[in-house]
C-alpha cells in the first residue's frame, strides 16, 4: 500500500472528502494536505500560524511525519489520526525521517521518533538556525547556523544517538 500526498495552493471545496483537523485550536491560518492511496482520499488541516516555511511532510507506507506550526505530527494515514503529535520546548526548525526514524529539531534538542513514540532526546546545543541534510542507515547529516558565523556541519550516530 503506497500512499501518496500533495500540498494543496487553494482550500479544495468541501464535502468532497474527509476534512481532518490538525493543530492546537482552530483559528489562523491552516496548509492543507491531500493524502490519497487509490480511491481512500482525505485531508489534512494543519495549522502553520508561526512557521509557515518549516512545513515538511515525509510518507512511508501508511505513516505520514508531518512538521507543521512548530508541531511534529505522526499520522496512520488508513486511521487518519495521529499515533503522536510531539512538542518542544521551542518550536521544531526541522524534521528528517526514513522508514525507521524520524529526527526533529528545535533550538536546542533534536528528538528521535521510533514507531511513533519518542525514544530519545539529545539536549546539550544550542542552534540559531538548523537544517536536516541527509540520513542514511548509520549517520543523520546536519548543518547548524550561530550568529556571526558561518553554517558548521554535524553528525549524529543513529545507533548511539549521539551527536558526533
Amino acid at each position: 500500500m503506497v500512499w501518496n500526498f500533495e500540498i494543496l495552493k487553494e482550500v479544495p471545496i468541501g464535502g468532497n472528502y474527509e476534512e481532518k483537523f490538525f493543530g492546537r485550536d482552530q483559528s489562523g491560518n491552516f496548509t492543507w494536505i491531500k493524502f490519497f492511496y487509490t480511491t481512500n482520499i482525505w485531508y489534512g488541516v494543519f495549522q502553520n500560524g508561526g512557521l509557515p516555511n518549516n512545513l515538511r511532510v515525509f510518507v512511508f507506507q501508511q505513516i505520514a511525519t508531518v512538521l507543521s506550526d512548530g508541531l511534529v505530527y505522526v499520522i496512520d494515514l488508513l486511521n487518519r489520526d495521529t499515533t503522536l503529535i510531539q512538542r518542544s520546548k521551542n518550536a521544531f526548525q526541522d524534521l528528517i525521517t526514513d522508514d525507521y526514524s524520524s529526527f526533529a529539531a528545535d533550538y536546542n534538542t533534536i528528538h528521535v521518533i521510533e514507531n511513533g513514540e519518542l525514544v530519545k532526546i539529545i539536549e546539550g546545543y544550542y542552534f540559531d538556525q538548523f537544517r536536516f541534510v541527509a540520513i542514511t542507515e548509520t549517520m543523520v547529516l546536519a548543518e547548524y547556523y550561530q550568529f556571526g558565523g558561518d553554517w558548521s556541519p554535524l553528525e549524529i550516530d543513529r545507533k548511539m544517538l549521539k551527536i558526533k
